[in-house]
């Protein structure tokens, strides 16, 4: 699957401008301070239709829609992925986000750590998702397990295991 995804995928046209981010009148413009770093339009649509096109709501009214981003998590993730360094690797390797509660970060963080698991090719990668406490963590493992159980490719790639209480 980690492969297989992104291969046969097609792109939707992407706008060429990276997104700059605004949040109570702070605007985060990520080109301000590039350097050597390039923003690659369809490695930061790539996460974003991956959301669309693989992934299901696993609760709620949304239950069994797809996973359609907000504008906000949509340029969020595609500034996170779509920008690149000189050597083509991510230039953003970590991220810290806050967000006021009931505005979906464990399902969005959840997809995300989803694709990184089964779409970043990357060897031997290391994908951690933090929690304030064990049952949040819980949360978003269980959150995971029922996106991946919603698509019959991803399950087939993944070995769900129970988690520990």
């Amino acid at each position: 699957m980690a492969s297989a995804w992104p291969a046969r995928h097609e792109t939707a046209a992407a706008s060429v401008d990276a997104p700059t981010l605004t949040c109570s009148g702070i605007t985060f413009d990520p080109s301000a301070n590039a350097d050597d770093c390039w923003y690659d339009p369809a490695a930061a649509e790539q996460p974003v239709d991956f959301f669309r096109e693989c992934l299901k709501h696993t609760k709620g009214p949304l239950a069994g829609k797809p996973f359609e981003l907000t504008p906000w998590q949509a340029d969020t993730t595609r500034t996170l992925f779509g920008w690149k360094r000189p050597d083509g690797t991510r230039r953003f390797r970590h991220c810290y986000w806050t967000v006021p509660r009931k505005n979906g970060k464990t399902t969005w963080v959840a997809g995300i750590a989803t694709y990184v698991l089964l779409c970043d090719a990357e060897a031997r990668a290391e994908n951690y998702l933090c929690a304030t406490a064990r049952p949040q963590a819980g949360l978003a493992y269980e959150t995971i397990a029922a996106m991946v159980k919603a698509n019959p490719d991803l399950l087939g790639a993944c070995e769900i295991c129970l988690l520990y209480t």
